[in-house]
C-alpha cells in the first residue's frame, strides 16, 4: 500500500545578505567611489558620477573630498542596511 502523506515543501527565501563593514571600508579606502558598489549600486554610481564631475571641475583636487566621503558613506550604508535586515529577520521570526 502507498503512503498518502504529502512530501515536505522546501521554501527558498531570497534575502539580501549582510554586508561586511571591514570589507566595505577596505574597498572604499583603496578604490574610492568604486568600492561603494559592494554596498549599494545606486550610491556607488552616484558617487562615481559626482567624483567625475567634481574631479573635472577642480582638476582632480576635489577627489580629496570625494574619497573620504565615500569611505564614510560606506560605513553608514552598511550599518543602516544590516540594521534593517536584522529588524526584518526579527519581524519574520515573530
Amino acid at each position: 500500500m502507498t503512503d498518502q502523506t504529502p512530501a515536505p515543501q522546501l521554501t527558498v527565501q531570497l534575502v539580501e545578505g549582510r554586508k561586511s563593514l571591514t570589507l566595505a571600508l577596505v574597498l572604499t579606502f583603496f578604490f574610492g567611489p568604486f568600492g561603494l558598489l559592494y554596498v549599494s549600486a545606486l550610491w556607488g554610481l552616484l558617487m562615481i558620477v559626482l567624483g567625475a564631475i567634481v574631479g573635472v571641475i577642480s582638476l582632480g583636487l576635489g577627489l580629496i573630498l570625494i574619497w573620504p566621503l565615500s569611505i564614510m558613506l560606506a560605513g553608514i550604508l552598511v550599518f543602516v542596511g544590516n540594521g534593517a535586515l536584522k529588524r526584518k529577520m526579527e519581524k519574520a521570526g515573530q
